[in-house]
């Protein structure tokens, strides 16, 4: 939960030789969920990071975007049913056009919208690296199908 959350972002802090942290199904909230992106950020050496099925909503989304936007190692992001929305979304893609070193996004199941889709179309037309990128179960809609053509 948030309090166990907490309590591991603190020791990420200190931990920088971490290159997998797969924390899915953990009822990581919001709160947790930011304190964990902010203390993994500076990593170096972290590669993998598998959020998925968490309830981890706009406030770690943002703080995630943030953190995209300056990774030198993150290759791999799993946030399959995080509750993101589409606001949150259209925040991601735009960090995602910055990022210079995802390969593989996983966005099943996030309430993911039109607006969403709109913002990645810009993004990867911008980004270079992304390879794999899952959206099922979005209501990704007809504007978006229109914008990622």
């Amino acid at each position: 939960g948030d309090e166990a959350g907490k309590a591991l972002a603190a020791a990420f802090k200190t931990n920088i030789s971490l290159t997998t942290v797969n924390l899915s199904e953990n009822k990581l909230g919001g709160e947790a969920g930011k304190a964990l992106i902010e203390a993994l950020a500076g990593h170096k050496a972290l590669e993998t990071l598998n959020l998925s099925n968490n309830q981890l909503g706009r406030e770690a989304g943002i703080a995630l975007a943030v953190a995209l936007k300056t990774s030198v190692s993150l290759t791999k992001l799993f946030l399959e049913n995080t509750q993101l929305g589409d606001e949150t979304g259209v925040v991601l893609a735009e960090a995602l056009a910055d990022n210079k070193t995802i390969t593989a996004l996983i966005l099943d199941n996030n309430q993911l919208g039109d607006d969403f889709g709109k913002a990645l179309a810009v993004a990867l037309k911008a980004n270079k690296t992304l390879s794999l990128l899952y959206l099922n179960g979005n209501q990704l809609g007809n504007e978006a199908g229109k914008a990622l053509a």
